[in-house]
């Protein structure tokens, strides 16, 4: 069996777009990643919804007890012992509430900071040769990999989406079938409108496999 992806040698910039690599008998895959801002973004929004969660709770109590405060002097009558209780459990429960959804926002801000700062951003990685199949990506704590050997698989299909609403770009999905379980789904898009049946081509020869759906569409 060939050696996890992971021993291979990763891009030294993440890739903009789809790209084909061919070496050594080997056939990579490598994905496009999204722009940086759009990693940073999840983080920006996950710590402004805390603190505007956290802020709303401090602003309502604060608002509460300032009436019931300005109620009192305007002559009305002092609040019962009761009355101040009911009042304080009030807070305290807004309070509990809103900072418990500031806390849930601040930790998934932290959690795709962290990670962020860890793998920056990673392609998925799709490696074939005639030992084996390897899909690589970054999963919820760490880089994660499926392995499918070649006598696993029936064969490659390649399907131009019809419906493409982008003139500019070519759009296949890209089917692997096996012989146990469901076919796995990629989609290819490309500014190259020769570039995702090529890649289907490409795999089905490493991996010795037939290649269904030659034909190439936009």
């Amino acid at each position: 069996m060939a050696q996890p992806i992971l021993e291979y040698d990763t891009p030294r910039s993440p890739p903009r777009k789809l790209t084909l690599e061919e070496a050594d008998g080997y056939v990579r895959v490598l994905f496009a990643v999204a722009p940086k801002w759009v990693c940073l973004l999840p983080i920006v929004m996950a710590f402004t919804v805390g603190l505007i969660r956290a802020a709303t709770g401090v602003y309502v109590v604060g608002t509460f007890w300032h009436i019931v405060y300005a109620t009192g002097r305007v002559g009305q009558p002092n609040p019962t012992p009761e009355m101040i209780a009911e009042n304080r459990h009030f807070a305290v429960e807004v309070l509990s509430i809103t900072l418990l959804e500031a806390t849930f926002w601040w930790a998934a801000a932290a959690f795709n900071l962290w990670k962020y700062r860890r793998w920056g951003r990673v392609p998925r990685i799709l490696t074939a040769s005639h030992e084996s199949l390897v899909f690589t990506r970054l999963g919820w704590w760490r880089m994660r990999e499926r392995i499918w050997l070649p006598k696993d698989i029936t064969e490659i299909e390649y399907r131009p989406v019809k419906r493409n609403l982008n003139r500019w770009r070519t759009v296949g999905d890209l089917f692997i079938h096996r012989q146990k379980g469901w076919r796995v789904h990629f989609r290819l898009s490309s500014a190259d409108p020769e570039l995702p049946r090529l890649i289907a081509t490409r795999l089905a020869t490493a991996l010795d496999c037939p290649l269904k759906g030659q034909s190439n569409g936009h």
